[in-house]
Parts: structure tokens; C-alpha cells; sequence
């Protein structure tokens, strides 16, 4: 943060010192006129990506909100009539609201909000939190539709000049693929990776 307030400080050139070399000795006039920053806000503002960081900003701003309010806990508890669904069903509306939430926003606090919700769904069904919590984390990641998904969407959208309705379309193939490919592996390499089949004794006592 110093370095970078230092850039609106320093002088582009050091002209200023014709005027104060060698013991006080005037050797050249007195700049008549301001020296230019390195670094301007006319430059600054022109350049910098302000999509991205309220993209960001506003993203992290609706997570801490949705856990200060209690909503996910609130939201857990409300879902808990999916008890009755099986588990490969559960599992794959928790990817498929992953996978829907993040083309809205970032992945970091779409995952931020949608986490704890799925955990308190888990817990209220009686199903290992793991079985959820991973496909879903996972799922915040396949933003392909929209620029808001996540900052590198927003900026290729912005440099190449990218509409949204052609992004949205382009996306349709590699969501449906990633959303199955996920699915699959919840089933089959993550019970080998993570002991989850067992609903665990500290999600009873949570």
C-alpha cells in the first residue's frame, strides 16, 4: 500500500534538482510548473477494472450479510424435507445450485454462502456433510455463462467485447458436461478419497 501511494508522490522527472544542486548553488531556474506523479488518478481511474472489484466487493459483502443474518442456517433447516430424496438426488441439486448461484456472482462467496447452508442440510437429512460440501464447493467453480461468474469471465467480456447471450450460449455443453462429470465422481473416486458414506459423530453434536 506504501509503494503504491509513493507512485502518486514521486516526480516523473528531476528536473527540480538544476535548482538545489551542489551547496545551494543555483544552478538553472526554478521550475516554473508542478512535476507530474509518477502515477495519476487520471491514469489510475481510466485503467483500472472497477467491474472486477465491485464484482468482488459486492460478492463478499452478500456472504458476510448471509452469515451475520443467520439465513444459511435458517435455510439448511427449511431444506431438511429432502430427507426423503436418495442421496444421489440431494447430491445433484446441491451441484446444480452450485453450478446455478455462481454464474450470478464470484465463486469465492457464492461458495461462502452456499457452503454452510449445505452443511446444515446434510446435518438436517442425517447425511455426511462431506457427500455435499465437496460437489458443491466443486460446482461454485463452472462459471461459463456470464461475466459476473467469476473476474476472468468479466474480463475477457470486457477487453474482447464479449455480449453476455453469446457467452450464455457457449457455456450451455461445457455445464451440462462438467455438472455430470462431477456427479459421477462424487459417486465413485470420492468414496475412495473420503470415508463419507457414514454419517460422523461430530456432525450429530454439531
Amino acid at each position: 500500500m506504501l509503494s503504491l501511494l509513493a507512485l502518486f508522490l514521486f516526480p516523473m522527472s528531476c528536473s527540480f534538482w538544476n535548482h538545489l544542486k551542489s551547496k545551494g548553488n543555483i544552478k538553472g531556474p526554478y521550475p516554473a510548473v508542478r512535476e507530474k506523479a509518477l502515477m495519476s488518478w487520471e491514469f489510475t481511474h481510466a485503467n483500472t477494472p472497477w467491474g472486477l472489484v465491485f464484482l468482488l466487493g459486492g460478492g463478499f459483502a452478500l456472504a458476510d450479510a448471509s452469515q451475520e443474518s443467520g439465513m444459511a442456517k435458517l435455510l439448511g433447516e427449511a431444506l431438511s424435507g429432502l430427507s426423503a430424496w436418495p442421496d444421489l438426488a440431494v447430491q445433484g441439486a446441491a451441484i446444480f445450485a452450485g453450478t446455478f448461484l455462481t454464474n450470478f456472482s464470484a465463486n469465492v462467496p457464492i461458495c461462502n454462502i452456499l457452503i454452510p447452508v449445505v452443511q446444515e442440510l446434510a446435518v438436517a437429512i442425517k447425511m455426511n456433510p462431506i457427500m455435499l460440501v465437496f460437489p458443491a464447493g466443486i460446482a461454485t467453480s463452472m462459471a461459463f455463462h456470464l461475466p459476473v461468474g467469476t473476474p476472468p469471465n468479466a474480463i475477457i467480456s470486457g477487453y474482447a467485447g464479449i455480449k453476455s447471450k453469446y457467452m450464455a450460449e457457449a457455456g450451455i455443453l461445457p455445464t451440462i458436461f462438467t455438472m455430470l462429470v462431477l456427479l459421477l465422481n462424487v459417486q465413485t473416486m470420492h468414496y475412495v478419497i473420503y470415508p463419507s458414506r457414514e454419517f460422523p459423530e461430530w456432525a450429530a453434536t454439531a
